[in-house]
């Protein structure tokens, strides 16, 4: 969780990872799951789920951050920067190619043994 310090002292506000028109979406929905559940035709076990739901909805509208959000964008950001790296990496090994006896190209992959001990 991304948190920023507060000019107040020992106050951190977490950094908004929603746009304003998706905390309004959030809110109604959060609102309109509320509503339902707080209908007396709905089934115990459906009235929990969308009180749980809805409120779950209306305080990320509030507040602007959404958990599964950030959990996605870390993710995305860790493939971007391994992607980036894999590919730095091939192209070092790249000059290893070494052609087979019969003339077929044969790269040498170093195993998990030998990337273990590399240093950079």
């Amino acid at each position: 969780m991304n948190t920023v310090d507060n000019p107040r002292k020992g106050v951190r506000v977490v950094e908004q990872n929603l746009s304003t028109v998706d905390k309004y979406v959030r809110m109604v929905t959060g609102l309109l799951a509320l509503g339902v559940a707080s209908r007396r035709r709905v089934s115990p076990t459906t009235r929990t789920i969308l009180w749980s739901f809805g409120a779950m909805k209306l305080a990320e509208g509030a507040t602007g951050w959404c958990p599964m959000q950030a959990v996605t964008e870390r993710l995305t950001n860790q493939k971007s920067s391994r992607s980036s790296q894999s590919s730095s990496r091939n192209d070092s090994h790249a000059s290893s190619k070494q052609p087979n006896a019969d003339g077929s190209d044969n790269y040498d992959i170093p195993s998990y043994t030998k990337m273990e001990h590399q240093t950079q």
